[in-house]
C-alpha cells in the first residue's frame, strides 16, 4: 500500500503530464471542489472550481506545442490533512520552429484528500496551486534579472503567508478534533471509577493539539465542602491514584483556587527543591512508591512551569519545561471549556444514578415493608386460626397427655402391688412346705406307736392314716392353687406392660402434637415490633451460649469447639431483639443437633482398619466444631453459622425453609424452626443463604441491610 507522499507525488507527476499533453479533462479530475490558485500574472488569483477550470482552458490554449521540463529541486511536506509539494524547474519550449527557455518556474501545490461519498475510495486532489512565471513579453524580449528576483520574493512571501494560514487552519482543525474527541469520551463516563480515565485522556489530547508538556492533570473543586479531587499523571502519562484534599492542605492548591474563583489562568514556576518536596508529599500520601521509580530513573527537571487553566468545575493543569504561549493556553482553555460541558453532563448522570439508586433502595424498602405487612397479615390470620386450635385441640390434648402420664404412674403402682403379692405368696408357699415336712414326721412316729399297740386298733389307725393322707392331699391342692395364682399374676403383668408401652407411645405422640401446636402459636405470634439499636455481637454470644448449654443439658450431650469470629466494627444495629434472638437460637440448635447426629453415627460405625499397630480397629475421630462469624461491608451485615456436621443432601436443601419440613428422625422436630427464622429475617429486610457439603457440614449465611442514616 502506497504512502501519502507516494500518492501525492504520483498525482503531481500526472498534473505535469496533463499540462504537457494539454489534456484538460484529465487535468480537471485532479482538482479539489474548493480549489484556489495564484496564476502567472501579478495579482492573478482564482477561487472555485469553475473559475479555475476557465483559467486552465485559457492557459492550455496559450501553451506551446513542444515543451521539455528540467526539474531543479523538489520537496514534500506533510501538513496533517494536507500535503505540500514545492518545486522549481526550467522550461524549454519550441514555437513555430523557434526555441526558448524559461530559466526558473517555482510551483507550490497543496493537496487535500477528497471523498465524494461512502462508495468513493477517494483521492488526493489539488486544493491550492501557486505557480510563479514571468510576465508575457514580446519576441526576443528578455526579462530583467532584478525583476525576476523581486517577483520571486513576492511570490515566496505569498506562499509563506498562505502556508501560515493553512498551518493555522490545520491547528484549529486539530484543536477542534481533539475537543470533539475529548467531549465525546467524557460524555461516556457514568461512574466515579470512569474518572480514572481522565488523566490519560488529557495527556493524549494535549499532545494532539501540540502542547509541549511533561506533566498534566485535572483538579475538580467542590466549593461547598472546600475540597479538591486531584487526577494527576506520571511522567510517562499514566494515571496516579485519585486523591482528595482540603483547599488549605496544599499551598499551590490555595493559590490555584483563588485564581479559579476569578476564572483566571494561574502560573507558577518550581525549582528542583520544590519539586522534590512535592514528590516526597506524593510518596507520604501513598500515591507513588519511590521517587526514583516515579521519575523512571530520569533526573528531576531544573524547572517546572505550572499552568492551571480554569473551567466551571475546576482546572486543567499542564507542567512544562518552558512557559506556554498565549495561543497554547487558549487551546488548553478551549479543551477545558469542552471538558466543563462534558463533565457537567457526567455530574448530571452521576446525580441521576444516585437518585436511581435511592429510588431502588426506597423501592426495596417499600417491598420489604410490604412483605412485612403481608407477613403480619398472614401471622394475624394464622394467629386467629391457632387460637382456635389452642382452644379446640390443646385442651383435649392436655387431657390425653396428662391422663396417659397419670395412667402410666397408676400402672407402675399396680405392677408394684402385684409384685409384692407375688413375693408374699412365694413366702407363704415356702412356709407351707416346711410345715408339711414336720407334720409327716410326727404322724409317722404316731403310726409306729399305734401299730405296736395291737391289731385291734388297726382299722382306726388306717382311718387316721387315710385322714392324714387326705389332709396331705388338701395341702397339695392348696399349693397347686398358689402356683396357678402366680401364673395369673405373671399374665396380668404382661398385659400391664403392653398397656404401659401403648400409653407411653400415646404420651410421646401427644407431646409431639403439643409441640407442633406450640410452634404454630410461636410462628403466628407477632412480636411487639419494637426496633431498637441492639449490640449484635452480644446477642449472638448470649444465644449461642444458651443453645450450647441447652444441648449439654439434654440427652446425648457432646463436646463442641465453638469459635466466635465477631467483627468489632459492627456495634449496634436496629433489630427486634426478641425476634432475632430466635434466629440465632434456632440456627445454633440445628447445628448442635446435626453434630450430635454425626457424632452418634461415627460412634456406631464399624472400626476402620488401617493396618497393623496400636491404632488399628479404632473408629475415625470426630471433633464437632461450630464457627459463628460476623462481617460488615459497605451496605450490609453478614452473619455466618457453620458446622462440620453431616450436611444437607442436595435433593432437599431447597425445602428446608418450608413449614413442617424436618430432617430430624422420629418425633424430634416440628419442621417450623427454619420457617420461623426465615420469616424473621425477611421482616428485617434481609435474606438467608444455605451452603452445604454433604458429609462435611453446612453454612447458614444471613444478610442484613445496613439502615441508612
Amino acid at each position: 500500500m502506497q504512502s501519502k507522499e507516494q500518492l501525492i507525488q504520483t498525482n503531481q507527476s500526472l498534473l505535469l503530464k496533463h499540462i504537457q499533453d494539454k489534456n484538460l479533462d484529465s487535468l480537471l479530475t485532479l482538482l479539489h471542489p474548493e480549489i484556489s490558485i495564484f496564476g502567472t500574472a501579478i495579482h492573478e488569483k482564482e477561487d472555485g472550481f469553475e473559475k479555475v477550470k476557465t483559467y486552465y482552458e485559457k492557459s492550455l490554449a496559450r501553451l506551446p506545442d513542444e515543451m521539455t521540463v528540467n526539474q531543479l529541486w523538489k520537496r514534500f511536506t506533510d501538513l496533517g490533512e494536507f500535503g505540500l509539494i514545492e518545486q522549481e524547474y526550467e522550461l524549454h519550449f519550441k514555437v513555430a520552429g523557434a526555441e526558448g527557455t524559461i530559466p526558473s518556474i517555482r510551483q507550490s501545490t497543496l493537496w487535500k484528500f477528497y471523498q465524494k461519498d461512502d462508495n468513493d475510495p477517494g483521492d488526493w486532489l489539488i486544493h491550492h496551486d501557486h505557480t510563479s512565471l514571468p510576465d508575457q513579453s514580446g519576441e526576443d524580449e528578455t526579462l530583467p534579472l532584478n525583476y525576476l528576483l523581486e517577483r520571486n520574493r513576492e511570490l515566496q512571501k505569498l506562499v509563506n503567508q498562505r502556508t501560515l494560514e493553512l498551518e493555522k487552519m490545520l491547528k484549529q482543525a486539530e484543536v477542534k478534533s481533539a475537543i470533539d474527541r475529548f467531549r465525546a469520551e467524557i460524555a461516556t463516563m457514568r461512574t466515579a471509577s470512569d474518572l480514572e480515565r481522565i488523566t490519560p485522556l488529557v495527556w493524549q489530547e494535549l499532545n494532539t493539539i501540540g502542547i509541549c508538556f511533561i506533566r498534566c492533570g485535572v483538579f475538580i473543586f467542590d466549593e461547598n465542602s472546600e475540597r479538591v479531587r486531584m487526577h494527576l499523571s506520571t511522567p510517562q502519562g499514566k494515571a496516579l491514584a485519585t486523591s482528595e484534599f482540603s483547599f488549605n492542605d496544599i499551598e499551590v492548591i490555595q493559590k490555584a483556587v483563588a485564581h479559579w474563583r476569578n476564572s483566571e489562568i494561574f502560573r507558577d514556576r518550581w525549582n528542583p527543591e520544590q519539586l522534590l518536596l512535592w514528590y516526597q508529599f506524593l510518596a507520604r500520601q501513598g500515591l507513588i512508591g519511590s521517587i526514583k521509580a516515579y521519575m523512571d530513573n530520569q533526573e528531576i527537571p531544573d524547572t517546572l512551569n505550572l499552568h492551571f487553566v480554569p473551567f466551571k468545575q475546576g482546572m486543567i493543569y499542564a507542567g512544562c519545561k518552558n512557559p506556554l504561549s498565549d495561543d497554547n493556553l487558549n487551546a488548553i482553555r478551549s479543551l477545558a471549556d469542552a471538558f466543563s460541558v462534558a463533565y457537567a453532563r457526567y455530574e448530571d448522570f452521576y446525580q441521576l444514578d444516585i437518585k436511581n439508586r435511592e429510588l431502588a433502595d426506597a423501592l426495596s424498602e417499600l417491598k420489604a415493608a410490604q412483605d412485612q405487612l403481608v407477613q403480619q397479615e398472614k401471622l394475624a390470620s394464622l394467629g386467629q386460626l391457632t387460637a382456635g386450635i389452642a382452644h379446640e385441640i390443646k385442651n383435649p390434648l392436655n387431657f390425653v397427655n396428662n391422663f396417659s402420664e397419670l395412667s402410666i404412674e397408676l400402672l407402675e403402682e399396680v405392677r408394684e402391688e402385684l409384685g409384692k403379692q407375688k413375693a408374699k405368696r412365694g413366702e407363704q408357699k415356702a412356709e407351707s412346705g416346711e410345715q408339711k415336712a414336720e407334720s409327716g414326721e410326727q404322724k409317722a412316729e404316731s403310726k409306729r406307736q399305734k401299730l405296736e399297740g395291737g391289731r385291734q386298733k388297726e382299722e382306726g389307725e388306717g382311718q387316721k392314716v387315710s385322714d392324714l393322707g387326705g389332709g396331705g392331699m388338701d395341702m397339695g391342692a392348696g399349693s397347686d392353687a398358689m402356683a396357678g395364682n402366680d401364673l395369673e399374676i405373671d399374665f396380668i403383668l404382661e398385659i400391664l406392660n403392653d398397656i404401659d408401652t401403648n400409653l407411653r407411645k400415646i404420651h410421646e405422640h401427644g407431646s409431639r402434637a403439643d409441640g407442633i401446636v406450640k410452634s404454630m402459636l410461636m410462628h403466628s405470634r407477632g412480636s411487639n415490633g419494637n426496633v431498637q439499636p441492639t449490640d449484635l455481637n452480644s446477642l449472638i454470644r448470649e444465644y449461642v451460649n444458651l443453645s450450647f448449654h441447652g444441648m449439654r443439658a439434654g440427652p446425648q450431650p457432646i463436646s463442641v469447639d465453638i469459635e466466635l469470629d465477631l467483627a468489632g466494627d459492627i456495634g449496634e444495629i436496629p433489630l427486634v431483639a426478641e425476634d432475632f434472638s430466635r434466629v440465632i437460637l434456632n440456627m445454633s440448635t440445628n447445628a448442635f443437633d446435626a453434630m450430635k447426629e454425626k457424632s452418634a453415627s461415627v460412634l456406631s460405625e464399624p472400626a476402620i482398619s488401617t493396618g497393623p499397630g496400636p491404632e488399628n480397629g479404632h473408629p475415625q475421630p470426630y471433633d464437632p466444631r461450630l464457627v459463628v462469624r460476623t462481617k460488615k461491608t459497605s451496605n450490609r451485615i453478614i452473619i455466618e453459622i457453620a458446622d462440620n456436621g453431616p450436611g444437607i443432601p442436595a435433593a432437599i436443601i431447597d425445602k428446608i425453609m418450608q413449614p413442617f419440613f424436618t430432617t430430624k428422625k422420629g418425633t424430634q422436630g416440628t419442621g417450623l424452626g427454619l420457617s420461623i427464622t426465615n420469616d424473621i429475617i425477611k421482616a428485617h429486610g434481609g435474606t438467608i443463604q444455605v451452603e452445604s457439603d454433604p458429609g462435611a457440614g453446612s453454612l447458614f449465611r444471613v444478610l442484613l441491610p445496613i439502615a441508612k442514616q
